[in-house]
């Protein structure tokens, strides 16, 4: 019986889980204490998920950031959302814009920090 619990025990230890795919972060607007937001990253598929706004599209994964994008039409306005993920500090930057009918440029209409944790205890 001792030799099956050691089994168990070692095979738990040993297939941690250093190489997931998928990562789940809990982040927090910086300088609110507000209830935190849920992302998922999954690298395997590249789509990073947000339990308020969506699924985002990984665009670029290096060791400093992961960008994800999104873009979507609602009430014939185009909106152009991206995700900025700091691997190293942890910071989450949101970026949404529209696009001006006359010029077609993206105008960046909300830009927002986040301190993100892999724990889900801040």
């Amino acid at each position: 019986m001792k030799k099956l619990l050691g089994i168990v025990v070692l095979g738990l230890l040993l297939s941690g889980n250093a190489y997931a795919d998928k990562i789940l972060l809990v982040c927090q607007i910086e300088g609110r204490s507000e209830k935190p937001y849920y992302v998922s990253l999954d690298l395997n598929n590249k789509v990073l998920d947000t339990a308020k706004g969506g699924l985002f599209k990984i665009t670029s994964i290096s060791n400093t950031n992961v960008i994800a994008e999104r873009k979507q039409n609602i009430s014939e306005k185009s909106y152009f959302a991206k995700i900025v993920l700091d691997r190293q500090r942890g910071d989450m930057i949101f970026q949404n814009s529209i696009k001006d009918p006359n010029t077609s440029e993206w105008i960046i209409i909300e830009n927002i920090n986040f301190y993100c944790n892999r724990s889900p205890l801040f």
